[in-house]
């Protein structure tokens, strides 16, 4: 996209305070077996807490307007936990450990 003078910008949202959390949340079960209950059950707690530390809709917000009026090089713009997190280790680590990492996070 260069040679047309666009530069692409990734804004990579970690947990933002909306009804994603909330009332639009769909969760579908199998109803043949209960033997994914306890993994579910894990997750969701860690889902749930990181909604509810999540980011404003107004510093997201903050984060597009920055990005969309950077003229540097910088692609990936992270907001929130565990974004701002998870994004970094990424890069800095082995792919084995940052799946370790992500599975103590879960506790899983």
């Amino acid at each position: 996209m260069a040679q047309f003078n666009i530069k692409l910008k990734l804004i990579e949202p970690g947990a933002i305070k909306t009804e994603f959390y909330g009332r639009s949340r769909a969760f579908m079960k199998p109803n043949y077996t209960n033997d994914y209950n306890e993994f579910v059950k894990k997750c969701e707690a860690v889902n749930m807490d990181a909604g509810d530390k999540g980011a404003s809709l107004e510093a997201v917000a903050k984060v597009i307007f920055k990005a969309a009026n950077d003229s540097s090089a910088k692609m990936r713009y992270p907001i929130a936990y565990p974004a701002n997190l998870l994004l970094p280790l990424r890069r800095l680590v082995s792919e084995r450990f940052f799946f370790w990492a992500v599975k103590q996070s879960y506790k899983i």
